[in-house]
């Protein structure tokens, strides 16, 4: 694995400092939203998810662009049940902002449910993906600057990075410190994917997410993530779009997206 995205402060955990490689693609010096999911899931799983309680759900709402500064995470649950517990996770400014409070820049709510015994009966299946693996497919050339792994799975007509047939894709680099990535933590820094996947065209991408919904019918298992775009829907300058989240042992659960058209993309390839 390559350095971390963020370094913590030993004299207090919770305040996380960006390294130039968390830069996002389409402003300088700015954070790259699909490194918000990750933090929020990272502090859901560590502080609410343990062996008999599962992340199920995690909804992020994504407020703004915000500098490579340090920034600040809080959790705590809303609702502690016997079967579900409502986490809500915060990402701040470590400083305070103009007005003399810290700068709210991204939330989470998630629901963390208890394990139990499954019922046996003919669910309804999730429709089959004909992706091939990872060991069929060559690696997708990556801009130098990227940050991941990624293999795109091969459509009749080429869109680049935005291919609509969905890619599979591995991190390589650590999120904070040299800590392990679990495969949620892996999941939460795809999801923002889902929104370039589901909204490529041909002509580039157009429009960028405002939030992003993950849902997890079951634990993800190993280091890759596959995203397999299902639905797209928009209408003036704002839409939809929905994928369905797998891993080397089939469908996880589903992530869905809305986002709102940017003129300033003007149909530039997604990174």
């Amino acid at each position: 694995m390559q350095p971390a995205f963020f370094q913590s402060l030993e004299s207090d955990p919770s305040v996380l400092v960006p390294q130039p490689r968390a830069n996002g693609p389409w402003m300088p010096n700015t954070l790259h939203g699909r490194l918000l999911g990750g933090l929020l899931m990272r502090v859901v799983e560590a502080g609410h998810c343990d062996a008999d309680f599962a992340c199920t759900r995690l909804t992020v709402d994504l407020f703004r662009s915000f500098p490579l500064e340090a920034i600040r995470l809080r959790t705590h649950r809303i609702r502690d049940g016997r079967r579900i517990r409502l986490v809500l996770a915060t990402i701040e400014s470590a400083a305070p902002g103009p007005d003399g409070e810290p700068v709210q820049i991204a939330q989470a709510t998630a629901v963390v449910l208890r394990r139990g015994e499954q019922p046996v009966q003919d669910f309804l299946a999730t429709p089959h993906w004909t992706a091939p693996t990872v060991a069929q497919l060559p690696p997708t050339a990556q801009p130098a600057a990227s940050t991941w792994d990624s293999w795109r799975i091969p459509v009749e007509r080429d869109y680049g990075m935005n291919s609509q047939n969905g890619l599979w894709m591995r991190e390589t680099h650590f999120l904070v410190d040299e800590e392990p990535l679990t495969p949620l933590v892996r999941a939460g820094l795809a999801a923002d994917l889902a929104s370039s996947s589901s909204a490529g065209t041909p002509q580039g991408l157009s429009f960028i997410n405002a939030d992003f919904t993950a849902y997890f019918g079951r634990p993800p298992i190993g280091d890759l993530v596959g995203i397999q775009p299902i639905g797209h829907v928009s209408a003036e300058g704002m839409a939809a779009g929905q994928c369905v989240f797998h891993d080397e042992t089939g469908p996880f659960g589903f992530i869905g997206v809305t986002a709102v058209a940017n003129p300033l993309m003007a149909g530039r390839p997604a990174q």
